[in-house]
């Protein structure tokens, strides 16, 4: 009966721990897919904001976490601010920001789908590396 006992609990115990796994395996899908929701609405306030001003902007994250869609005006008020490094170029945030939008209305200056599927993934997976690396 003891020895009963003893593999009933080991058995429980792995029971436990599977459900603890599978729990944060739903956990993370939903903080991710939280995320990807907000980087699709910057995405399209990004796209809005161009055809009502008809300038460049860019999808960026600032250092809290935050995800904004900001133009070049924005980004020197920011430097300004001390929200920014003063040293950030035009050249960084081409490349740092997930999304842009092209230059002028009719212009053929987008960002790629293949880029932008790239630069989506990348964030998606620095999420990842930020959560499991917090303390």
């Amino acid at each position: 009966m003891n020895m009963f006992k003893i593999i009933a609990g080991k058995f429980f115990a792995i029971e436990v721990f599977i459900k603890i796994k599978v729990l944060n395996r739903i956990l993370e899908w939903v903080y991710l897919t939280h995320r990807r929701i907000k980087l699709s609405f910057a995405i399209k306030l990004c796209d809005l904001k161009q055809q009502a001003y008809n300038k460049r902007f860019y999808v960026i994250e600032l250092p809290n976490g935050e995800l904004t869609s900001i133009s070049r005006v924005g980004i020197n008020l920011y430097k300004k601010l001390k929200r920014l490094d003063k040293s950030y170029s035009h050249l960084d945030l081409m490349e740092d920001c997930y999304y842009y939008t092209p230059l002028y209305r009719n212009n053929d200056g987008k960002i790629t789908k293949e880029l932008r599927d790239q630069k989506r993934k990348d964030y998606l997976f620095g999420l990842k590396v930020k959560k499991y690396l917090r303390f």
